[in-house]
């Protein structure tokens, strides 16, 4: 394989793990400022967003159309926001959980035993696909709780005079929901990168805790 050649010559072992432990640092701070970031937005828009459904129950607001209507897109759309700035700021927080992987990996076989996201990942596997629908498991609650608002609208409200505005409700709810489940689609394949990269980072850190343990079964 063929090594970079720098100006000053290779560093040496203790500056490589310096570095490296620079790095895993860095990476850390990295990924609790980006998941606490995208949380920190989240309890704002989701907390908004079920606000507006307490609100169209309020006298005054409860059997008008285009009110309950207004608040319902107002809310979905707060909910939206939430999805693209989720989408944006997660692969930030993904990479880093790769780059922790792989400094990890570097570092197991410069015989250190550093193994805290590799023993994560082997240990919450069961638990990997429930993390990942939390967002989802959120998203779907404020959905449903308007299209049950819509049901409680369609009862108290005229429905001969107001037939076409119901559907219209009932339609630009559908409309969100296909958008909103779009972006988490869309948010879905382009992570494909990122768990190939890790499936490849593990399978090489497996390896090298083979090794160690056939090195120490020898000695």
């Amino acid at each position: 394989m063929k090594q970079l050649e720098c100006e000053e010559g290779e560093p040496n072992r203790a500056e490589r793990i310096k570095v490296l432990l620079s790095e895993y640092q860095a990476c850390h701070m990295e990924r609790d400022h980006y998941d606490n970031l995208i949380w920190l937005v989240g309890s704002v828009l989701v907390a908004s967003s079920l606000a507006l459904i307490s609100a169209s129950f309020l006298e005054g607001i409860r059997c008008r159309f285009f009110s309950v209507i207004l608040l319902a897109f107002t809310s979905l759309a707060l909910m939206f926001v939430w999805c693209l700035h989720m989408s944006h700021w997660n692969h930030y927080v993904l990479w880093s959980i790769l780059q922790l992987h792989q400094i990890e990996e570097k570092l197991c076989w410069l015989c250190f035993d550093v193994k805290l996201h590799y023993q994560i990942y082997k240990k919450t596997q069961s638990l990997r696909l429930k993390g990942r629908m939390l967002g989802l498991s959120i998203l779907l609650i404020v959905l449903i709780a308007w299209i049950s608002r819509l049901v409680i609208l369609f009862f108290e409200t005229n429905v001969v005079r107001c037939h076409w505005l119901i559907s219209l409700g009932f339609g630009g709810t559908v409309g969100a929901v296909a958008v909103i489940l779009l972006c988490f689609y869309w948010h879905a394949t382009e992570n494909k990168d990122f768990r190939s990269e890790l499936e490849d980072t593990i399978k090489n850190r497996d390896e090298c805790e083979k090794k160690k343990k056939k090195n120490e079964q020898e000695d």
